[in-house]
């Protein structure tokens, strides 16, 4: 009876940190979803490729590279810089 409980117990945490990847999982399908019917839209109106924040033209190869892409790679890399100290791990 015991044994039993343990491997329940056990078989709980295994589901449950399953469901924890998949919800992961999901929530980034979402996002990419979400960034291709973006592009789709910025397509259909005349702005798909153009940078939100120079409103310069964003390069080819980078658009193949990442279609979803916002910005050139200029304004993209400057974004980073700026919010670099974001990404960093808290102590």
């Amino acid at each position: 009876m015991e044994l039993r409980r343990r491997q329940l117990a056990e078989l709980e945490e295994v589901i449950k940190e399953l469901r924890g990847s998949l919800l992961a999982q999901v929530s980034r399908d979402v996002g990419a979803v979400r960034g291709l019917e973006s592009a789709l839209t910025r397509l259909a109106q005349g702005t798909y490729g153009v940078c939100i924040d120079c409103n310069g033209e964003i390069d080819f190869e980078r658009l193949l590279a990442h279609p979803v892409a916002l910005r050139c790679f200029d304004c993209q890399e400057a974004r980073e810089r700026t919010n670099s100290h974001l990404a960093e791990p808290k102590p």
